[in-house]
């Protein structure tokens, strides 16, 4: 393993509804919707749907850069610190969002379909 220069992204959330619109926010999600008696799996992708990170413990993780990543839309949804470091983590460790539900949804034997992300907010 080799060092590799990164940052540690550590959130607090305000309570268990930003906890959930936080985590969703960053990481993505998966929505079932059901359509004419068929079932219908979607991926909804977060910050780090293209950006590699690995979950050091709750509420803590390690990324390469903050380029892709708005802390703005973070910082309202709970308290963010940020901190440069250099960490013993091997790339092929790290995945990013899209990998992970990728996964997940492999293991339970589902067909997962891309969705566009919603830009407006719901009223």
């Amino acid at each position: 393993m080799i060092k590799i220069r990164g940052y540690v992204i550590t959130y607090t959330p305000f309570d268990s509804k930003s906890r959930t619109h936080l985590n969703h926010v960053l990481f993505g999600r998966i929505l079932y919707r059901k359509y004419k008696n068929k079932k219908y799996t979607y991926y909804v992708p977060g910050m780090l749907d293209n950006i590699p990170y690995i979950r050091l413990m709750n509420s803590k993780i390690f990324v390469r850069g903050l380029e892709n990543i708005n802390l703005e839309d973070l910082r309202s949804l709970g308290d963010l610190m940020t901190e440069e470091c250099d960490r013993d983590i091997s790339i092929e460790s790290m995945k990013t969002g899209e990998e992970f539900w990728y996964c997940i949804a492999k293991e339970k034997g589902l067909n997962l379909n891309v969705r566009k992300k919603r830009t407006g907010k719901r009223t």
